[in-house]
């Protein structure tokens, strides 16, 4: 596989699961780790872009459908743990590597109004996975391909 067109995949990966796109930039072939940091990192600011501002009509659409009756549920009750004991800081930690980042955006959006502050969180938080990750190929060279298994791209 071209570097190229494994860099477009890991890009395109990115804005769903941030991982899947990292996954895909380390299977690349000859891809630098701080191009595949660069690439995967825009892919998934781009999809919290998208998802927080179009995530607010999304929840809507979706809210408008369901019944308006509060009923407390076992997903209710994690969200409300969730914002107890972490906050928007702790969704936003959780986000590119454990959720996906569609999910950790109309997440967020119930917790904080503000658009532009769960944007810097997820950049932040982004950046922050990214570095480690491929600070660790570039540094310390400690390759994790092995956790893929045998996944080919």
């Amino acid at each position: 596989m071209s570097v190229w067109i494994g860099a477009l995949i890991a890009f395109l990966w990115s804005p769903f699961k941030f991982m899947f796109g990292v996954a895909t930039a380390f299977l690349t072939p000859g891809l630098n780790p701080w191009l595949g940091l660069a690439i995967t990192a825009g892919g998934a600011m781009l999809g919290v872009f998208i998802y927080v501002y179009a995530g607010e009509w999304l929840l809507e659409k979706w809210l408008a459908r369901k019944k308006q009756h509060r009923v407390f549920t076992r997903a209710s009750r994690r969200l409300v743990r969730l914002r107890k004991s972490g906050g928007l800081w702790g969704l936003a930690l959780l986000t590119p590597v454990l959720l996906s980042i569609p999910v950790g955006c109309i997440l967020a959006i119930t917790m904080e109004h503000h658009r532009m502050r769960i944007v810097r969180m997820m950049l932040v938080s982004i950046l922050a996975w990214g570095i480690l990750i491929f600070g660790l190929k570039a540094f310390l060279n400690i390759d994790i391909t092995h956790f893929f298994g045998d996944i080919k791209p």
